[in-house]
């Protein structure tokens, strides 16, 4: 069982601590914040996180909430699930038993968990990322609104296209694994690009225009050059292929290598899209191997979460706050939806890199 109990002693973020708590839930005050950011580790009140699996996303996203906790003044007990279902339920049902005061879940399959037994123990539940369904067990889910992002993906394929005036544009979409996420992005992406699709100014030559024929179980982009290949096998001999949407970084990666395998370069590279803003966006964006990416702020959606769990530890949090909800099976959950936004070649740098959003250590590790 991968399981890390990470106690962040370095004094810079102690000093961060104490300088990054401008922005506090009603009911905690500096000087509290202050008191427990000083209290030694074995006295400090601990917060689980449980996510899916170690990828690229999924590590910036807990070091960033790991962060945003250990300045609140908590530890943190961190596990990732290998992909594994039935691991994560395994860590979930231990960690009840433990001393924890609040956990925060993207769950692996949201349909297999249950949160009686912690909610019987009055331990609060934070739902991030992927929804958890059928429990009323949670008690705030937080998510990047996913529809936006491919409505943003498909505006931007519009405009950088010139779809309006233009006929027989080519382009294939890989997307992902078919869950809640990807289900959401590809109808916002269908939102903007079926009347284009429907009049002919984009022509997809495989056919696979259906989000069931554009998902991919790949989780590197090895694995996505080799999809890649089986999917286009036989096409674009004698043309050119125009745009290629993908439904992560990851997989945008995987599409960029299997086209400068196949020969394309910058004069006439395809328009390729990714999702969530990760550091390997940077090297492609670099390279003008990348067109744009739907930015996920991970230091954004770890500071509402920490800020949620916070409320939530000391008992000072109101759902009336929350005007978005969530359908739960028969219950509702207040829901937190975050704005993606497009990064492209134009605002990558200010967005990614001159903020310090990424360290030249975080991009240049790929």
């Amino acid at each position: 069982m991968k399981r890390r109990l990470i106690f962040l002693l370095m004094g810079i973020m102690l000093l961060a601590g104490c300088q990054g708590a401008a922005e506090q839930n009603e009911g905690t005050t500096e000087t509290e914040i202050d008191t427990r950011v000083n209290l030694p580790p074995e006295e400090r009140e601990n917060i689980a996180i449980c996510f899916p699996e170690n990828n690229e996303h999924n590590a910036k996203l807990a070091k960033e909430l790991t962060n945003s906790l250990w300045r609140r003044g908590y530890n943190i007990i961190l596990n990732y699930a290998e992909d594994d279902a039935k691991l994560q339920a395994e860590q979930i049902a231990e960690l009840t038993k433990n001393d924890i005061k609040c956990l925060v879940v993207d769950p692996v399959d949201g349909g297999s968990l249950s949160f009686d037994a912690m909610h019987e123990a009055g331990i609060p539940v934070v739902n991030i990322e992927s929804p958890v369904d059928n429990t009323d067990g949670i008690d705030l889910f937080i998510k990047y609104d996913s529809e936006k992002a491919g409505e943003i993906i498909g505006e931007h394929i519009i405009s950088q296209k010139e779809l309006d005036s233009a006929n027989g544009i080519s382009i294939e979409f890989l997307i992902g694994e078919n869950n809640k996420q990807n289900r959401d992005f590809y109808n916002g992406l269908m939102n903007k690009l079926s009347p284009y699709l429907e009049s002919g100014a984009l022509v997809c030559s495989t056919g696979r225009t259906s989000l069931e024929d554009c998902t991919t179980n790949a989780k590197t982009p090895a694995e996505v050059t080799d999809d890649l290949a089986r999917y286009l096998s036989g096409y674009y001999v004698d043309n050119k292929l125009d745009v290629l949407v993908a439904g992560s970084d990851v997989i945008a990666s995987g599409c960029d290598a299997y086209l400068v395998m196949n020969g394309y370069m910058n004069s006439d590279f395809p328009l390729v899209t990714g999702v969530n803003g990760d550091a390997r966006s940077v090297v492609d964006f670099e390279a003008e191997l990348l067109s744009a990416t739907a930015f996920k702020d991970c230091k954004a959606e770890a500071e509402s979460c920490a800020e949620a769990v916070d409320a939530l530890v000391l008992e000072t949090f109101k759902a009336s706050d929350y005007s978005n909800k969530s359908e739960n099976g028969e219950e509702t959950t207040p829901t937190l939806i975050l704005e993606p936004e497009i990064v492209d070649k134009s605002n990558y740098r200010e967005k990614l890199t001159d903020s310090g959003y990424f360290s030249d250590e975080e991009i240049y590790k790929q």
